[in-house]
């Protein structure tokens, strides 16, 4: 991407990838010759610095594509702070709306169970959700049961190479037992889910899901 606004690149680029590990991802949709790219974090620094980088109603190209921008809106907005109503649900229903997958040891996994999907967004946010007791987070994990979902594997094509993942829904059961401290945790974690993205390469497209919590 070519800044053509007052921010540098090496400060945008500090901004993406501090720490490798800014919680953010990427989708987009195509209409005709326009694309809408739908960037979703709750990084205060990374929304302050997006106006800037991408100048709108200037000439800019990404690659070797030739763009302009139309248009930054932004849609919604979280206060990671604010508490978390604690729900009496005992269902949730996970949409991947764009190819999910993530990495462990070396090796793809295409089925997210409740560790890993949770264990994903703990991993990014561990200073905002609280989250420092390993006992605390297993019991979450134990109380949140994958109970049907339909899933399709798609690859993805990153020119150098091709990586499979899966869309589609999954839904999951929040035992009744579950104690409320646990419960406010794991509601905590879900309503971070649609920002900073779930598994692997979330920064490039990937991992990006909705859900109604």
């Amino acid at each position: 991407m070519e800044v053509t606004a007052k921010i540098k690149k090496s400060q945008l680029a500090q901004l993406l990838h501090d720490d490798d590990d800014k919680p953010f991802s990427l989708s987009f949709d195509k209409t005709g010759r326009s694309i809408e790219l739908t960037l979703n974090t709750w990084d205060p620094d990374l929304i302050a610095v997006i106006p800037s980088a991408f100048a709108v109603d200037k000439p800019g190209h990404i690659h070797d594509i030739n763009i302009r921008v139309d248009g930054i809106r932004r849609v919604r907005s979280l206060d990671i702070k604010a508490p978390v109503a604690l729900s009496k649900r005992q269902t949730v229903k996970i949409d991947f709306r764009t190819p999910t997958c993530f990495s462990s040891q070396g090796k793809t996994l295409l089925l997210p169970e409740a560790r890993l999907l949770l264990d994903s967004v703990a991993r990014r946010t561990l200073s905002e959700t609280g989250i420092t007791d390993v006992e605390q987070f297993f019991r979450i994990v134990e109380g949140f049961t994958l109970e049907a979902y339909k899933l399709e594997t798609v690859m993805v094509d990153f020119q150098r190479f091709t990586k499979p993942g899966f869309i589609g829904w999954c839904q999951f059961q929040i035992a009744k037992d579950l104690q409320p401290a646990d419960r406010k945790q794991l509601l905590a974690l879900m309503r971070i889910m649609p920002y900073t993205g779930i598994g692997y390469k979330t920064t490039m497209g990937m991992g990006m899901v909705s859900l109604d919590i």
